[in-house]
């Protein structure tokens, strides 16, 4: 997959990453040198892993994190962004997918 953007440095929070279409975005802008933050529901664990796994294999395993959050409920965004935070920096771009 040729990289049409350059995200070398960002950091984007992908949510819906287990599913096709935020997986497709996800390995996009892997491939185009972005860290990722990867979300999805607990009950899409498997599918989240995969993306990883694919992501990691573009940037690294250092500079992909996944972390199961629901996005429907406040509480559970707001501990998104601050794992985020902690682990890799403030999101500079998120792709709202779920």
């Amino acid at each position: 997959m040729a990289a049409t953007y350059d995200f070398t440095g960002s950091i984007a929070l992908v949510t819906g990453a287990a599913g096709d279409f935020g997986r497709t975005v996800a390995l996009r802008l892997a491939s185009s040198g972005a860290r990722l933050v990867l979300t999805d529901l607990a009950l899409a664990a498997e599918g989240l892993e995969e993306t990883r796994g694919q992501c990691a294999a573009l940037c690294g395993d250092a500079g992909v994190v996944v972390v199961t959050a629901d996005v429907t409920d406040a509480a559970s965004v707001a501990a998104l962004f601050d794992a985020a935070a902690e682990r890799l920096g403030v999101p500079d771009l998120v792709f709202n997918n779920a």
